[in-house]
């Protein structure tokens, strides 16, 4: 079993041609915490979606202890408050 809870690989998110972020890669590992700083209209809230399992990505590929986020949210405790 591997100690990373969320990895993202390219990950891209859009809302209709409006391009949101492109090409996000990162890891969080267990004991690790991940912050988002960004302004306005950056996609904050889109990636927090996308953890959630609210939202796919556009492009790339996403992970929750390496299931699909909406995968991971039935076999794991997820919560996400807007």
């Amino acid at each position: 079993m591997t100690n990373i809870l969320i990895s993202a690989r390219d990950v891209s998110a859009r809302y209709g041609r409006h391009e949101v972020f492109q090409q996000l890669s990162f890891d969080v590992w267990a004991n690790q915490s991940l912050g988002e700083i960004a302004p306005n209209g950056a996609g904050k809230t889109t990636l927090l979606r996308m953890i959630a399992g609210l939202l796919a990505p556009s492009r790339g590929e996403l992970l929750v202890r390496g299931l699909r986020p909406r995968a991971a949210l039935a076999r794991i405790d997820t919560a996400y408050f807007a």
